[in-house]
């Protein structure tokens, strides 16, 4: 609800009687709503007063409020009439309450709104509101759910798609889908086209580019993310020459150097240490000079390095 109230800030308003564009739809597919900013707003403080806890006393003014909109087809005060009975998360619903919200956000995944038919896929994968696992409707409301989305929601629905391809997938697929590795990363690959800043796709399309040796792709990859154990990834690739892509060593100190920075400021001093001696064993191979690393060198951390190393390596 959270991500869902922000899209709407950043969609801005129609006319009340047009109605406000729904974030996260196709193009192709758009839908309108008459709830306003200032309701999903309010209606997001009362369904998050702190520690995941819903004010269920204002409840049934909401579910007042939503009814005849939801009853009208409005797919968003379906969605909203839905969450008022989704407490199972809370430990404040009833079964009875999970039937309700089950029957709503169908209805509201029936008029195509991509965020619904989303949750229901989790609904059928996970076993969520009461519901046995079934991996049939989950499949139906996965590929609903990237037909009809758009934007970072169809990012995060291209996502659950890769996983669903991935090679090295241990759980079990989703009926109809198969392992594919090249239907894997062209997932992940319009992810990042949706969603520039995507983490997770953004070190595994890395990890991808790294096995299959596009050292130019996955060196783009290794500039965006903020995972900074892919830095030293791409730096250990860096210091090598390999074909067609020759070896960068300057790049490779700058990674080691963002990885030791980020780790001090983590509190991580066994890890930055561990970049240290990284910066001192490629010094020892004359892959790079001390002056390429003075500026953070550490005395005591070469001690232990020449204490532990094998060779040059600790």
């Amino acid at each position: 609800m959270k991500r869902l109230l922000l899209a709407l800030c950043l969609t801005g308003g129609a006319s009340a009687q047009a109605g406000f564009p729904l974030p996260g739809q196709a193009a192709q597919y758009p839908l309108t709503t008459q709830v306003t900013l200032a309701e999903a707003q309010a209606f997001a403080r009362v369904m998050d007063v702190g520690l995941g806890q819903v004010d269920v006393r204002r409840l049934p003014e909401w579910r007042e409020r939503l009814a005849g909109r939801a009853q009208a087809g409005d797919p968003l005060a379906q969605f909203m009439y839905a969450r008022t009975y989704d407490l199972f998360t809370t430990g404040q619903g009833t079964p009875q309450d999970a039937q309700v919200a089950l029957k709503w956000y169908a209805k509201a995944a029936d008029r195509k709104f991509a965020t619904a038919e989303l949750l229901l896929f989790n609904v059928y994968t996970y076993s969520l509101l009461g519901q046995p696992k079934n991996p049939e409707r989950a499949a139906r409301y996965l590929r609903r759910a990237y037909a009809h989305s758009g934007g970072n929601l169809r990012a995060e629905v291209a996502l659950e798609m890769a996983r669903q391809t991935d090679p090295g997938r241990e759980d079990p697929r989703l009926p109809g889908f198969q392992a594919s590795a090249g239907q894997t990363r062209a997932s992940l690959e319009e992810v990042l086209k949706l969603d520039p800043d995507a983490g997770t796709a953004l070190d595994w399309l890395m990890g991808i580019y790294l096995d299959s040796h596009d050292y130019p792709r996955a060196l783009e990859m290794a500039r965006r993310t903020d995972n900074s154990a892919m830095w030293v990834q791409m730096a250990l690739v860096l210091v090598e020459d390999h074909p067609h892509f020759p070896a960068q060593p300057q790049t490779a100190v700058w990674f080691l150097k963002r990885r030791l920075h980020e780790r001090q400021l983590s509190g991580d001093h066994d890890e930055a240490t561990n970049a240290l001696h990284l910066l001192m064993g490629l010094e020892c191979e004359k892959k790079i000079t001390r002056a390429d690393h003075q500026d953070v060198f550490d005395p005591a951390a070469y001690r232990t390095y020449l204490l532990w190393r094998v060779g040059c390596r600790v």
